[in-house]
């Protein structure tokens, strides 16, 4: 279609583009929805209390090793 028709502009979008906005910014231009299919969703998600009782758990240290490795590796390569 490029060849024959150099005045048409086909835009592909999400389904949840904010429409209103894309209208106006295009000023106009036809807007062709296509429904489609909706799937179950099933929502899993850890009580804050739960999430900060395990978080507590862990330690908040990294350990530097791999990327002092890294860094050895790197340094190594460019001298």
């Amino acid at each position: 279609m490029i060849g024959k028709r150099d005045d048409l502009k086909l835009i592909l979008m999400s389904a949840t583009i904010n429409l209103e906005l894309f209208k106006g910014y295009f000023e106009g231009a036809p807007v062709v929805q296509v429904p489609g299919r909706l799937f179950p969703i099933q929502l899993r998600y850890h009580p804050i209390k739960q999430f900060i009782a395990e978080s507590e758990k862990k330690s908040h240290k990294i350990d530097p090793e791999p990327y002092v490795r890294i860094l050895e590796v790197v340094q190594y390569s460019f001298s």
